[in-house]
């Protein structure tokens, strides 16, 4: 298995990094409004990538919101929606995430 040592990552590294993961997100409204055949393994790519993220950062493992996060993503990879359910679910992930930003920003003060 590989070591990371996370701790050689900046305040900023991480918080850019949440913005890049809400970026993603916006990407699947995009994605969904085009009826991309791409979406769904889109979605799931982004899954692993999450899942990947909350073993190596210690302060997202203990966070229920990304847990909600991914059990949302995995509803709608392997479930067709229409598009009002699909994107109330992607801004109630991107708000996750954003909570997330913000309990990191005020723990970090």
């Amino acid at each position: 298995m590989v070591q990371v040592n996370l701790e050689a990552f900046s305040e900023e590294f991480f918080l850019n990094y949440l913005n890049y993961l809400i970026n993603q997100l916006y990407k699947t409204l995009c994605l969904k409004e085009e009826n991309s055949l791409t979406l769904t393994s889109y979605i799931e790519s982004l899954q692993r990538e999450i899942v990947g993220s909350k073993e190596m950062i210690l302060f997202l493992k203990n966070d229920a919101r990304i847990m909600s996060v991914l059990s949302r993503l995995q509803y709608l990879s392997s479930n067709k929606v229409n598009q009002k359910i699909f994107k109330k679910e992607i801004f109630y992930c991107i708000k996750s995430i954003q909570d997330i930003k913000e309990k990191y920003k005020r723990l970090e003060e």
